[in-house]
């Protein structure tokens, strides 16, 4: 065969290697069963799921009836679904996009009942998010997490790092860094006043071809969203 036509025999795969690495996949977020005129159950996602982009419930078991579904980020907002309607098992209600481009998500409330037959329905969320090839998390990033701004540095080989905040203007550590499959998670060791607060996220490839890491964190000061642009 011609060099030419090894070429373009080679060029014709290229697109399928990129459409692999980033390929949308679904994941299990959580489920509650349901029994006889149940209603409400809240269900905790734990760790939380970041960089879902949208979500579908599914019914097993049983018949159930789903008023509507409440879905809770990392920053405490809520998104409620509408979905008022009658499911058979093994049916679903179909892709639902959330507010934003990609959220963590930390809980959900499922508003539903079942016949009155003795059996539970086996409610599950499942959420949407993008599959990408594995990124190393190291480096030197500008944060934001909503009321504190500043530069961190993770060092992956040391599982740890630095973090300088402007408002505060002074070094506090960085602990425990995990960074496996795209999700990064670390703590944040202060000093002044003491406390901690634990930051997951999903890191990513921005369009400018750096990194991004976006979640949610909770601890010492309450609650909520972060975004990291690698510097």
């Amino acid at each position: 065969m011609k060099k030419s036509a090894l070429l373009i025999f080679a060029m014709m795969f290229l697109p399928l290697v990129g459409q692999a690495q980033n390929q949308k996949v679904h994941v299990l977020l959580g489920s509650a069963r349901i029994g006889d005129f149940e209603g409400r159950r809240f269900v905790d996602v734990k760790p939380a799921v970041c960089g879902v982009t949208s979500v579908q419930v599914r019914v097993e078991n049983d018949y159930a009836r789903i008023d509507r579904l409440r879905v809770r980020f990392g920053d405490l907002q809520e998104q409620t679904l509408n979905l008022r309607d009658f499911y058979a098992p093994g049916t679903n209600s179909g892709w639902k996009d959330l507010d934003g481009s990609t959220r963590c998500i930390t809980g959900f409330l499922v508003d539903a009942d079942t016949p009155n037959n003795g059996r539970n329905a086996l409610i599950s969320l499942e959420g949407m998010k993008e599959q990408l090839a594995d990124l190393n998390c190291a480096g030197q990033y500008y944060i934001d997490a909503g009321g504190f701004r500043g530069q961190l540095v993770l060092n992956q080989g040391y599982r740890g790092g630095s973090v300088t905040f402007d408002a505060i203007g002074y070094e506090e550590r960085i602990i425990n860094l995990e960074c496996r499959d795209n999700q990064v998670s670390f703590t944040r060791v202060t000093t002044r006043p003491p406390g901690a607060q634990d930051f997951r996220g999903q890191l990513v490839r921005n369009s400018m071809g750096g990194k991004t890491i976006r979640g949610s964190w909770s601890g010492t000061g309450g609650s909520g969203e972060f975004s990291a642009e690698s510097k």
